[in-house]
């Protein structure tokens, strides 16, 4: 009889479990050595550090843009969507307008052209967005990032 029998396990508690984590580019550049961290259900994290100190690298791995040399990276959910992502760089054309970006975004979701108009309102009233018409490549670094 197996353990699992006798001994049924309770469900996760993590949605992500990362087990002695570690990469490296180079034989010099090891970005992540060891790390391990449990992100549980229903809660949101941040990773703060210093520059280059791995946390973009073990996002990419989490995410799956970045294989782990060594490492086990557990995931609740096998459904990528689960898991919210906002990378450092800017990924947003600088030629588009916010409005063209928010029907881009909304179109890719499957939203109708109402809904995205409403979500545009919902949005604006609570971070008071850029003018609709001013072009990404205009907006201050802080708007483009948010």
């Amino acid at each position: 009889m197996c353990r699992e029998a006798i001994h049924p396990q309770p469900p996760p508690t993590a949605s992500v479990e990362v087990r002695g984590a570690f990469k490296k580019y180079n034989s010099s550049a090891i970005v992540l050595r060891g790390v391990s961290l449990t992100v549980r259900r229903n809660t949101i994290y941040g990773l703060l550090g210093p520059s280059g100190c791995g946390k973009t690298t073990l996002l990419n791995c989490i995410v799956g843009r970045t294989k782990l040399d060594n490492g086990v990276i557990n995931l609740e959910s096998n459904v990528i969507d689960d898991i919210g992502y906002m990378p450092q760089d800017l990924c947003l054309d600088p030629l588009l307008s916010v409005e063209e970006i928010f029907f881009y975004f909304g179109t890719l979701f499957g939203l109708s052209r109402d809904e995205i108009i409403d979500r545009y309102k919902y949005y604006n009233a609570i971070f008071d967005l850029p003018k609709r018409t001013m072009l990404i490549n205009n907006l201050r670094t802080s708007s483009r990032l948010s």
